[in-house]
């Protein structure tokens, strides 16, 4: 699990952790879900407002979507229980 917090993270910069296989599991379940390789690509950036990547890698496959310049959705949603499944809540969330 890689993380970059750029600003009004709790953490800022890049961390990295190995999650447990049942959490990476739980994870390949909510994208495939999701349908989550068949969600749109873009890379639409507004100043000034907050952005959310998210690039997931299976079976050759590879897809990058950002959240930003629009009132949060499906993307920021995904984002957040990525977080709580991997436990990269702690860098994100503000005290």
């Amino acid at each position: 699990m890689r993380y970059e917090g750029h600003a009004y993270v709790r953490v800022e910069g890049v961390r990295e952790r190995t999650i447990r296989i049942s959490n990476l599991q739980k994870l390949v379940r909510r994208l495939q879900d999701q349908q989550f390789f068949q969600w749109e690509e873009t890379d639409v950036v507004c100043l000034d407002l907050p952005e959310v990547h998210i690039t997931a890698s299976a079976g050759g496959r590879r897809k990058h979507v950002l959240e930003g310049c629009s009132k949060p959705g499906r993307i920021l949603a995904l984002a957040h229980e990525i977080d709580r499944i991997s436990g990269t809540e702690r860098w994100v969330k503000m005290p």
